[in-house]
C-alpha cells in the first residue's frame, strides 16, 4: 500500500515534468515521470506520458509496455486504443485487432477504431475485408486524406483500378500537406505501372509496379523471373551481367545520369562499376 506522502511525491514528479515538456526540456521531464512512477507505480497519467515518449522516439516495444500497464489500470477506450496503435507498428496485427475490439466493445461503430481495423486487413493483405471497415471512415471523415488513400490501396490490389483512380483523386482532392500529396500523386503512378504489368508473376513485376523499381538481375537469373536473396554478394560475373543489362536499358531509353549512389554496402561494387 502506498502512504499518501508517496502519493503526493509522485504527483509532484508528474507535474514538473509536464511542466518541463512544456517548456521542450523533455529529457528532463522523461527523468520525471520515471520518478513519478518509482514512487506510484498506479499513477496512468505517468505510465500514459512516458508511452507517447518513447512512441514518438521510436521506442515502440517500451511504448507498448507503457501502454499496456495503463490498460491493466484503466482499461478505458484511450488505453487500448493507443495500445492497437503501437503493436499495428511493431507488425503484431492480431494483437492489435484484439484491442481494437476492445475499444469497439465499448464505442461501437467509432470510425477510428474500424479505420485501424481496416489498416490491419490491408496490412494481413484481406483487401475485400479491408475495404468494408472503411465504409464508416469514409462516410464520417470525408475529408481526410489517408482513408480515401488506404481506400485506393485496396482497390488498386485488388485489380479495380479504375476505383482506385477515384479514390485517389478524392485524396488528392483534400490532402493539403506537399508530402500527402505528392505520396498520392506517387500512388496514381503506380495505378499505370500496374496496368502496364498486368498479372504479377515475379517480385520483379511486385516491385516495378508497387515501387517503380527496376530490378536488373544478374548472372544468376535471366532478367525475367528473379528470386529474392537475402544478404546477396555480387561476383564479377554478376556486375557484368547487371551493367550489360543497364546499358541496354539506357540505350533503349536514351537516359543520362549525372551520379549513381549505392543504396547499401552490398551494391556498391555495382555503383563503382557503373560510376566509372
Amino acid at each position: 500500500m502506498l502512504d499518501e506522502y508517496q502519493r503526493e511525491e509522485a504527483i509532484i514528479h508528474f507535474q514538473r515534468g509536464v511542466q518541463l515538456e512544456r517548456a521542450h526540456r523533455v529529457s528532463e521531464a522523461v527523468e520525471e515521470y520515471r520518478r513519478a512512477i518509482a514512487r506510484d507505480p498506479h499513477m496512468r497519467e505517468a505510465h500514459d506520458a512516458l508511452g507517447s515518449y518513447y512512441q514518438r522516439h521510436g521506442l515502440l516495444a517500451k511504448a507498448a509496455d507503457e501502454f499496456r500497464a495503463v490498460v491493466a489500470l484503466d482499461g478505458d477506450f484511450l488505453s487500448h486504443f493507443n495500445l492497437g496503435c503501437v503493436l499495428i507498428a511493431l507488425g503484431r496485427y492480431d494483437d492489435a485487432e484484439t484491442e481494437f475490439e476492445r475499444c469497439l466493445e465499448q464505442r461501437p461503430g467509432d470510425a477510428a477504431c474500424t479505420f485501424e481495423i481496416g489498416t490491419i486487413a490491408f496490412l494481413k493483405g484481406h483487401y475485400a475485408a479491408a475495404l468494408q471497415h472503411l465504409q464508416v471512415p469514409l462516410r464520417l471523415f470525408p475529408d481526410d486524406w489517408e482513408v480515401h488513400s488506404l481506400a485506393g490501396n485496396c482497390y488498386m490490389r485488388l485489380g479495380n483500378y479504375d476505383s482506385a483512380l477515384e479514390a485517389f483523386g478524392q485524396a488528392l482532392h483534400v490532402a493539403t500537406q506537399p508530402r500527402a500529396q505528392a505520396q498520392v500523386i506517387e500512388a496514381i503512378r503506380a495505378i499505370d505501372r500496374h496496368r502496364e504489368v498486368g498479372q504479377l508473376r515475379w517480385a520483379k513485376d511486385r516491385f516495378y509496379a508497387e515501387h517503380g523499381v527496376v530490378y536488373l538481375g544478374a548472372a544468376q537469373d535471366d532478367g525475367v523471373r528473379l528470386d529474392e536473396f537475402q544478404d546477396f554478394h555480387f561476383t564479377y560475373p554478376d556486375i557484368g551481367a547487371t551493367v550489360r543489362r543497364f546499358l541496354e536499358v539506357q540505350a533503349a531509353f536514351d537516359w543520362s545520369f549525372s551520379r549513381v549512389v549505392a543504396l547499401d554496402r552490398q551494391s556498391a561494387p555495382l555503383a563503382g562499376a557503373l560510376a566509372g
